[in-house]
C-alpha cells in the first residue's frame, strides 16, 4: 500500500498498518488511523486539497501554544508528502480521546479550552502567516463582509419554490417548505443583522486581528492524553504550556480576525444539541483571561459578535438546507441535512441565539 509505504520512508515512521476511521467532513481527504509495532497512534490524512491548517497548528506548537497537536515532519523537514495520483499525506500524533460533543466538558476541560484559545489569540503572527517580501501569507484577513451569506439567504425562497415546482412528489421539498414558512422571516431578519453589523463602523475601527480558528466547535474538541512521538517522549504540542488533556484539532480554516470570530462558539455557542451554561462560560474565561492577555467576557463586543453569530447561523442553516434542494445525495443523506436546519432554526438553535443576543440598536 502506497500511504503505508510513505510514511515508513518519508515521515520515518515504522506503521505496521492503517485504517480508515471514517471522520472528516472534507470530501476531499480520507483520515485514516496507524500504528507502530509498540502501539503508538498517529492520525494520517490523504488529501487533494490544500493542507493551511498543518502550517497553523506547526506555527503555534512551536510557539509553545497548549492544545495544538503538532504535525510530524518528514525527514526532509516538510509537512506533507506526495502520493502517486496527485495527493498528499501528512501525519500527527493520534490523540486517543472522545470528542468534547460526544461527552461534554467539565470546569477543568472549559478552563483548559480556555487557556488553549487564550494562547492562540496572543500569539503574534508572523511568517509564513503573514504576508512576506516574496511570497503572500498563509491566512487570510477578514473583511466582515456577510454579502454571498445574505444573497444566499434572500434568494432561498424562489429557490425553493422552483424545486417544488419541479418535484411536487418531493417529501423532503415539503417538509422544508414547511420549515422555511414557518422559520423563513426568521433567517431573513439574521441575514439583515449580518448586513447592519458589518456596517456599524465603530464596531470595527481599531481593532487588531487575532490568529483564530474560526471553527473552535466542541466537535473539533478532543479530550485525552499527551500524544507521543513513536520514541516514548510526548510530541511536542504547546511544549509552554499544560493542555489538561484538551486538545483543538482541524485548523484549516484559520484565519486573521477579531478575536469574536471564536469566542461566538462559547458566548452563546453553537448547536442547538449541546447548549453552553453561565458556569461554563465563567470556567471558560477563567483559562481565557490570563492566557490571552487579560480579555475578558465584559471586553468583547456585541455587535462583533452578533456579526460573526449572523453569519455562522445563515452558514448552517442555508449549507444544510441546500442540500435538501440538491436532489443529488440520497435521501438518508437530505433527510440528515434537513435535521440539521431543522435545529439551526430550532428553539435552541444558532438562528434563535443570534436574535435573541443581538444588541437593540441592530
Amino acid at each position: 500500500m502506497e500511504l503505508l509505504r510513505r510514511v515508513r520512508e518519508d515521515f520515518g515512521i515504522p506503521l505496521i498498518g492503517v485504517r480508515p476511521t471514517g471522520l472528516g467532513a472534507d470530501a476531499r481527504a480520507t483520515l485514516w488511523r496507524g500504528e507502530t509495532a509498540d502501539g503508538t497512534g498517529y492520525a494520517v490524512k490523504s488529501s487533494t486539497a490544500p493542507q493551511p491548517g498543518l502550517v497553523v497548528a506547526d506555527f503555534l506548537a512551536a510557539c509553545g501554544v497548549p492544545g495544538v497537536p503538532d504535525p510530524v515532519r518528514t525527514t526532509g523537514g516538510s509537512l506533507t508528502a506526495p502520493l502517486a495520483d496527485g495527493s498528499v499525506v501528512s501525519v500527527v500524533p493520534w490523540i486517543d480521546g472522545a470528542r468534547a460533543i460526544e461527552t461534554g466538558l467539565d470546569g477543568r476541560h472549559w478552563r483548559a479550552f480556555g487557556a488553549a484559545l487564550g494562547a492562540v489569540h496572543a500569539t503574534a503572527p508572523a511568517a509564513p502567516l503573514l504576508d512576506g517580501p516574496d511570497r503572500p501569507g498563509l491566512l487570510a484577513l477578514d473583511r466582515h463582509d456577510p454579502t454571498p451569506e445574505v444573497r444566499r439567504a434572500r434568494e432561498f425562497g424562489s429557490r425553493l419554490d422552483a424545486a417544488l415546482g419541479q418535484s411536487p412528489e418531493d417529501r423532503l421539498l415539503s417538509e422544508l417548505a414547511g420549515l422555511w414558512h414557518l422559520h423563513g422571516g426568521r433567517v431573513l431578519e439574521v441575514a439583515a443583522l449580518a448586513e447592519s453589523t458589518a456596517l456599524d463602523r465603530p464596531a470595527w475601527q481599531d481593532v487588531a486581528p487575532v490568529i483564530c480558528h474560526a471553527d473552535p466547535h466542541q466537535g473539533n474538541l478532543l479530550l485525552g492524553s499527551a500524544p507521543g512521538d513513536g520514541t516514548g517522549t510526548p510530541a511536542r504540542s504547546g511544549a509552554g504550556g499544560e493542555s489538561a488533556g484538551v486538545w483543538l484539532v482541524d485548523w484549516d480554516d484559520a484565519v486573521l480576525a477579531p478575536r469574536e470570530a471564536d469566542l461566538i462558539f462559547v458566548v452563546g455557542g453553537v448547536f442547538s444539541f449541546a447548549p453552553i451554561t453561565a458556569t461554563d462560560v465563567a470556567a471558560f474565561f477563567d483559562g481565557y483571561t490570563p492566557a490571552s492577555g487579560g480579555c475578558r467576557r465584559g471586553d468583547l463586543d456585541e455587535s462583533r459578535l452578533t456579526h460573526y453569530r449572523a453569519t455562522r447561523a445563515l452558514t448552517d442553516f442555508l449549507d444544510f438546507a441546500e442540500e435538501v434542494l440538491d436532489r443529488g445525495p440520497s435521501e438518508p443523506d437530505r433527510a440528515a441535512s434537513l435535521r440539521i436546519a431543522a435545529g439551526a432554526v430550532s428553539p435552541d438553535g444558532l438562528v434563535t441565539i443570534t436574535l435573541s443576543e443581538a444588541p437593540a440598536e441592530h
